[in-house]
């Protein structure tokens, strides 16, 4: 074997060595995005948990969210600001999973998909719309975009 046949095998063997590192690195970018989206489907599932607890946990709290879901209007003055911090907790838990996965191009409808029924269902409801009415200008442009797209009345399927 002449010097002239070792560096062919040594650039032979280097060439090799460069497709296996970006076979690995590909295989690594792959896992690292599929983590990435388990955690966001994480997040986005767990977000309004602690405002669920505080409900389930307090009978009075309850009673505030129901009543303030039927007629935000009709509450008094303090029940009325913890009507209106429990829906901006909800609305800021939800939207923002809903936006931070349109934004990354990923939607889940296990995780976000039951956020966009919560948000038509206590949005819809007439305390609900009465907050969104009060709110909506202060949420950031994207949420707002993503709450009236959810909110918005879909077409009929067509028969």
């Amino acid at each position: 074997m002449v010097l002239e046949d070792l560096g062919n095998l040594g650039d032979f063997v280097g060439g090799l060595a460069v497709i296996v590192t970006l076979l690995y690195l590909a295989a690594q970018i792959r896992r690292s995005n599929l983590l990435a989206t388990a955690e966001a489907n994480r997040f986005a599932v767990n977000a309004p948990t602690p405002t669920i607890l505080a409900i389930a946990q307090d009978s009075d709290l309850a009673r505030v969210f129901r009543e303030g879901l039927r007629d935000r209007d009709s509450l008094q003055e303090d029940d009325k600001v913890r009507f209106d911090m429990l829906m901006g907790s909800f609305i800021g838990a939800f939207s923002g999973s809903i936006a931070d996965q349109a934004l990354l191009g990923y939607r889940d409808d296990h995780g976000a998909g039951g956020h966009r029924e919560n948000l038509r269902a206590f949005l819809g409801a007439p305390g609900g719309a009465a907050w969104w009415a009060a709110y909506k200008e202060r949420q950031a442009p994207a949420i707002r975009v993503a709450v009236e797209e959810i909110l918005r009345p879909s077409d009929p399927p067509a028969a």
